[in-house]
């Protein structure tokens, strides 16, 4: 009976691992701003946050073009994490003032109000931070 525990814990605690591992991703730093490469997630798009203390990532259902409604690829999507000024990497959650959405061709658009997200896996608990506001969508730019 124990073999049968300690073995389901070590498969799922390995399935856990390949799904936050997932691609490598484009982390960029700049000062108190920080960028991460959007990534297609089993709910929509992510962008890791391993500069951030507790926080795996930023996730949003999608982003769409506000003009047509198209949904823009999180391939084409890049978020830049904004900091308070004078805090320190690794970064705690308090201390993000705001996440700059993004893509070529588009106007970058602000979200300054989150939500935390957490699912526990047993003894795991992975937190991540959503928009508050739903429906995101970005203008395109002036050609």
């Amino acid at each position: 009976m124990m073999r049968k525990r300690a073995r389901a814990f070590l498969v799922g605690l390995t399935s856990l691992v390949l799904v936050v591992a997932g691609p490598v991703s484009t982390i960029l730093a700049d000062g108190q701003n920080h960028s991460s490469q959007g990534q297609t997630g089993s709910h929509g798009t992510h962008f890791p946050a391993p500069f951030m203390i507790g926080i795996t990532a930023f996730v949003i259902k999608e982003v769409k073009d506000c003009a047509t409604g198209a949904v823009i690829p999180p391939e084409k999507l890049t978020a830049e994490f904004v900091f308070k000024d004078g805090s320190q990497p690794p970064f705690p959650f308090n201390q993000l003032e705001k996440i700059i959405l993004k893509a070529e061709g588009y106007q970058n658009r602000e979200i300054t109000q989150f939500m935390t997200i957490q699912i526990g896996f047993g003894v795991f608990v992975l937190t991540f931070i959503a928009p508050l506001e739903a429906g995101i969508c970005l203008l395109p730019s002036a050609r």
